[in-house]
């Protein structure tokens, strides 16, 4: 089971990833649980942070393949341009997620808060 710093962790790390909309939900801190944004706003902040991301993977995608091929590149900004795609590409997969299967992560997360708090009997006062 989580330490109480670690829910702490948890629980900060859903409220600012949804405050900033990198997560597509909406945060309840006083239940712990996440719902589906009603605003179009945040819909529309969400959409257009996936777009970006999509956009800023592809220009990162080609400027691996350009620099890729020059022969006497220096191997640590090869390592850095392998790093960088890796971390685009591995975004634009979450992203994907997100988009593919956004409730039943959002449910799959809302069953695990549920459990936690019934097996901690409501003693969550250090997450507030």
């Amino acid at each position: 089971m989580l330490s109480n710093l670690s829910l702490a962790v948890v629980s900060q790390t859903f409220r600012y990833g949804c405050f900033l909309n990198i997560f597509p939900y909406k945060w309840n801190p006083t239940t712990y649980q996440l719902s589906l944004p009603t605003k179009r706003k945040d819909i529309w902040l969400y959409n257009t942070h996936c777009l970006y991301m999509f956009f800023l993977g592809i220009i990162c995608g080609v400027r691996f393949v350009l620099y890729f091929q020059v022969k006497d590149l220096p191997g640590p900004i090869r390592v850095f341009h392998v790093g960088w795609a890796l971390a685009y590409l591995l975004t634009n997969i979450c992203f994907l997620q997100f988009h593919l299967k956004k409730e039943a992560i959002m449910s799959f997360t809302n069953q695990l808060f549920k459990y936690i708090i019934q097996s901690r009997k409501g003693s969550l006062s250090i997450l507030r």
